[in-house]
Formats: C-alpha cells, structure tokens, sequence
C-alpha cells in the first residue's frame, strides 16, 4: 500500500469519526481536517473534491 492510498483511507477513518460523533465544521475547518489527517499526502483534488461531498454530512 502506497502511502498515499494509507493517508486517503486514514483521512476517511478520521471524517467518519467525526460524523458519528455529530461534530459539525464549516467549510475551512472541514479543509483543515483533511490537510491534517492526510498528512500533506493527498493533493488537493483527493481532499476537495472526491470525499468532500461523504464529508458534508457534518454539517
């Protein structure tokens, strides 16, 4: 597993966490918790475009 692949799923992991535990983010926080939990390992299409619409349930 390529670390990229290891940072996506980990990113996902840590957003399902936070929906389940009902944490609510605007727009720039949902950001910065991607750039965190992927480690600068994702590029930015990865982290804005593809999981932003499962991240929206947040909010």
């Amino acid at each position: 597993m390529a670390a990229s692949e290891l940072a996506a799923a980990w990113t996902r992991h840590v957003e399902q966490l936070c929906r389940l535990a009902r944490t609510e983010f605007d727009d720039a926080e949902k950001l910065a918790l991607r750039r965190w939990a992927g480690g600068g390992l994702l590029d930015s299409t990865q982290t804005d475009n593809s999981r932003a619409r499962r991240f929206q349930a947040v909010s």
